[in-house]
């Protein structure tokens, strides 16, 4: 099974005979079971309550099932899981749709483990009047724009389902983690890497020519596509 988030009701791989039985808890509403070898994340409210370990797990019950192809992305998803209530986990699955959807192409499953740990930090991180601000967040907003436009629905998606309104230095957060995902073999580091050298690039351009470059027109944001490429080349062929 391929794909990671599954609505088990509705979904014509819902098994009819076939009994799983719980091999961890997490919290009441987030355990693991196996099938065809490979663990699975279910979660679903209360499917785990008053449970143990090698219960039968009642599937009607539950509402997502992620499945990570990478066993170490499988196990990092697991540890950060257990902590996230599930109120947060579908509030990510919700974004990541999104993401899926706008975007029309796929995206690395490592921005389940990714994206699910950032929302739940910086929710709690809001919560408790902490601001992390973004450096790059004029980059960010201007190399990426389209990464940059989903990461300011997905604020929208948190204010909606959890009454928190993030700043928009969340968004450049949240844009990293959806440029990091569409790539192969990628992380934040050399996301964040490839931003750099792009801002860099641009600042020997605007000193040689002794003049800034309109960010609205349609020959920056040309230029800007061929930086990135050269940006991208020197990060992951040196990797």
């Amino acid at each position: 099974m391929n794909n990671l988030n599954i609505d088990l009701k509705n979904s014509a791989l819902q098994p009819q005979n076939e009994v799983f039985r719980i091999k961890k808890i997490f919290n009441n509403n987030v355990a693991v079971i196996k099938k065809n070898g490979k663990e699975q994340v279910v979660c679903g409210k209360g499917i785990a309550f008053s449970k143990k370990v090698g219960d039968p797990l009642d599937m009607s019950r539950v509402t997502q099932i992620f499945v990570l192809k990478e066993a170490r992305d499988n196990i990092r998803f697991q540890e950060i899981i257990q902590n996230i209530p599930l109120e947060y986990i579908e509030v990510t699955n919700e974004i990541i749709e999104m993401i899926k959807l706008e975007l029309g192409k796929k995206i690395n499953d490592i921005i389940y483990v990714s994206l699910s740990d950032h929302i739940h930090a910086a929710i709690k991180r809001a919560e408790e009047g902490i601001y992390l601000p973004n450096t790059m967040n004029w980059e960010i907003a201007h190399y990426y724009e389209n990464e940059y436009a989903l990461a300011l629905k997905a604020l929208e998606i948190i204010r909606k389902k959890t009454g928190v309104e993030l700043k928009n230095d969340e968004a450049s957060f949240i844009a990293l983690h959806i440029i990091n995902s569409e790539t192969e073999n990628s992380s934040l580091e050399k996301t964040t890497k490839v931003t750099r050298i792009i801002r860099e690039v641009l600042k020997i351009v605007r000193y040689h020519l002794q003049k800034d470059i309109s960010n609205d027109s349609v020959h920056f944001y040309r230029f800007i596509t061929h930086i990135k490429f050269f940006a991208h080349r020197l990060v992951y062929e040196k990797a």
